[in-house]
This record gives structure tokens, sequence and C-alpha cells, in this order.
């Protein structure tokens, strides 16, 4: 947000449960497509700094959380956005 890739973030859960009731989602609005790709960039970046033994702690973590099951990917586009 500092750098101004992103505007605006929310942690959701469902309300009504479509996944496991454990599920829970980040959002975030970023300004422009020029702002996600440098954020993606950023990710990438960091993950790349990653020891093997981090990459390690990190997915064995995920493992525990993850429902192979379920899973379901979106992006929606907001036609209108306002901030005071």
């Amino acid at each position: 947000m500092a750098d101004g890739l992103i505007t605006v973030y929310q942690i959701m859960v469902d309300e009504i449960h479509t996944q496991g009731p454990n599920w829970s989602y980040l959002i975030y609005v970023a300004p422009s497509t020029e702002a996600l790709d440098r954020l993606n960039d950023s990710f990438a970046a960091r993950v790349a700094k990653r020891s093997a033994e981090e990459n390690r702690a990190i997915n064995d973590a995920l493992d525990t959380t993850v429902i192979p099951s379920g899973h379901k990917d979106y992006i929606g586009r907001i036609s209108a956005y306002a901030q005071k």
C-alpha cells in the first residue's frame, strides 16, 4: 500500500460455505495493470530469495491447510470504486 500498488485489501470468509469452512480469501484492488504487474514481480522476487529450507517449511505449512478436493479461482472486474 505504501508503494501505491494496492489501494485497498480485505480478508474475507464465506457466510454460506461453498468450500471448506476454514477457507479465507485475501482480496485486493490494484489501481492499474502496471501496479498489478509490479506487485506480482515483487511476490516473485520474494519467493526467489527464499532458501530451500524456507520453501520446504512453507510448503509443509500449506499442505496442512489446503483442501485438495476443492479449488476455485475468479477474477472480478470492479466497474466503480471510491475512497474517502
